[in-house]
């Protein structure tokens, strides 16, 4: 097993040695003005060589000198170009002028959506597991177990409205 993980790290720093020799910029997702597309610590892998074109999400720098991940909405005939992030209302006031662009994003690795996910998971096991899971092992306590062989009906409403009842069975 070990011989196996060691060879897909290998295999990874490979290729994104390879990836960074030919150009290709990283850039992880720091806001939220690119949601619902691009969520904070996604990372969005950037070609240089890439004419970007409306719609696509481009890699800027912005005029204080930060890296800037925003969709393209409009594209001049001299390469500048107008953006905007897809939570704002409004395209951006500045345009992006073409020195500025770092890349045109052809590639999202969703670290960020998954480590969203997983820590809303932990956060639900985790509130299942403290106040709730005393509150349904006190009911349990004071309910006929005979009537329902230790099951305690259970409601999880407030675990952000996923469920609206299920039982709690005695094998917890």
């Amino acid at each position: 097993m070990s011989r196996y993980l060691d060879g897909l790290l290998w295999l990874l720093l490979g290729t994104l040695a390879a990836l960074l020799a030919v150009g290709v910029r990283p850039a992880v997702v720091a806001g939220r003005s690119m949601e619902p597309a691009l969520v904070p610590g996604d990372v969005c892998l950037a070609t240089p060589w890439a004419r970007p074109r409306v719609g696509d999400i481009i890699l800027f720098s912005s005029d204080a000198g930060r890296p800037v991940l925003h969709r393209a909405v409009a594209v001049g005939a001299r390469g500048e170009i107008r953006t905007r992030g897809d939570a704002n209302h409004r395209a951006d006031s500045a345009l992006v002028i073409a020195s500025s662009v770092r890349g045109r994003v052809v590639a999202v690795l969703p670290l960020g959506r998954a480590l969203r996910g997983w820590m809303r998971s932990a956060r639900d096991a985790t509130l299942l597991s403290s106040s709730r899971y005393k509150k349904a092992m006190t009911e349990r306590r004071s309910h006929d177990s005979s009537a329902d062989q230790g099951e305690v009906p259970f409601d999880c409403k407030d675990l952000r409205g996923r469920c609206e009842r299920f039982t709690l069975s005695a094998a917890i």
